[in-house]
């Protein structure tokens, strides 16, 4: 038993002063550094990583063309919502709609109505139908497969400018109506060609297989709708290649506004609301957030090391702690626990006693105190090596005995 010193406060106050000041300029660098990494977050451009998007600088991304657009004059405004595409809509303003992931119809119903002049890259088939019925034109998709390289072979301006393309979409075209009743009573009946009688401003460029890569159609109240079968053309890995890059300027430079579309595609139809974005730069915040949180935790955590052995302020009897153990160990019923430290503390004490280790093994031990007991050696493996008591009354009887025990052989 001994009497242990307790540290004033002021000593602790003081320690608390002396690692503040050691640890100021780590934090003044650490703020620094997370200041600086939210303002050139807040002005970097975004970037992202979605096929053919504006501001995507990947090989499958669209930054190339959009940046060269930008370069002309032409305002670039990306968005994922079809219902913002919607309220960008004015007069002059050219709607690109890329990467249509197979929204129905409908859901482009009011946003083509808007736009005077929209350009379609890689539409799926509801949206084709949709062109179809408001040009009232047999439209719809071929399916060949692309071969690559491709001509003109039309009077359209943008098409003809660019010459040759490589263009590995499916196609488009105009398919034949029949007349069945007039097949069924005339054999030699050939329905009418859906090309001879095209409407004015009505253009089929880049011929490949039975399909046209490029198809342009007027859609009434001078508006106008072009159809590219394949936006992977445009992108920054391939814009380069042949006419490419003449074809997407001329069609998406058309004025000096232009609203990249690129709708969600986990969206599996339009419902008139779109998911929230996160702000640009949100990721790097997070991060050095997440860095500061650490860093707190680490300064302000309680740290983990040896046990360090304090002095108490007053002196403790050992019978006291004894008895607060023995309460513990009665109120969580731990007999099994009080029994064996019960027979520990004897054992080791009789061990001392007659001059055997206290690491020797049991069988010496149990053979030395039945020897100066007197005492049948199963008998004294049975008291320091028995079973757990079942009960309180055992317990008590077994604390007898061993006291009995070490009494007789202390005498």
């Amino acid at each position: 038993m001994s009497v242990t010193q307790v540290i004033p406060r002021s000593t602790i106050a003081e320690r608390r002063k002396q690692l503040m000041r050691s640890l100021r300029w780590p934090l003044v660098i650490l703020g620094g550094i997370t200041i600086v990494a939210v303002l050139v977050a807040l002005a970097a451009p975004s970037r992202s990583d979605i096929r053919f998007a504006p501001n995507n600088p990947d090989p499958e991304g669209g930054m190339a063309v959009a940046e060269v657009l930008g370069n002309l004059g032409v305002d670039v405004t990306f968005t994922q919502s079809i219902t913002e595409a919607e309220s960008l809509a004015h007069d002059g303003a050219t709607l690109l709609i890329a990467n249509d992931p197979y929204l129905e119809g409908q859901a482009y119903g009011n946003v083509l109505q808007r736009y005077r002049n929209v350009v379609l890259a890689s539409p799926q088939w509801d949206l084709v139908d949709l062109v179809a019925l408001q040009s009232e034109q047999p439209l719809t998709m071929a399916g060949t497969v692309g071969s690559g390289e491709n001509t003109a072979e039309c009077s359209l301006s943008s098409a003809s400018t660019a010459g040759t393309i490589t263009s590995f979409g499916g196609g488009f075209e105009l398919y034949e109506e029949y007349d069945y009743d007039a097949f069924e009573n005339d054999p030699d009946y050939v329905p009418a060609d859906p090309y001879e009688d095209l409407p004015e401003g009505a253009a089929f460029c880049f011929p490949d297989g039975w399909g046209y890569h490029l198809v342009q159609l007027p859609l009434g109240n001078d508006r106008q709708i072009t159809l590219f079968d394949d936006s992977a053309a445009w992108s920054n890995a391939r814009i380069t290649a042949e006419g490419n890059a003449a074809l997407a300027l001329h069609l998406l430079g058309h004025s000096d506004s232009l609203v990249w579309l690129l709708p969600l595609e986990d969206a599996p139809t339009y419902t008139g609301t779109d998911s929230p974005t996160l702000p640009p730069g949100f990721e790097l915040a997070a991060f050095v957030a997440l860095v500061v949180a650490v860093f707190l935790a680490l300064w302000q955590g309680r740290r983990f090391g040896p046990v360090i052995t304090e002095n108490l302020p007053v002196v403790v009897k050992a019978s006291e702690t004894s008895l607060g153990r023995a309460r513990l160990y009665r109120s969580v019923g731990a007999r099994g626990r009080a029994a064996a430290a019960l027979r520990a503390g004897t054992a080791t004490r009789l061990a001392a006693r007659l001059g055997i280790s206290s690491s020797s093994h049991s069988e010496p031990l149990i053979a030395a105190i039945a020897h100066a007991s007197r005492t049948p050696e199963p008998e004294i493996r049975e008291l320091l090596f028995g079973a757990a008591p079942m009960n309180d009354l055992e317990l008590t009887a077994l604390a007898g005995r061993l006291t009995a025990l070490e009494s007789e052989i202390n005498a």
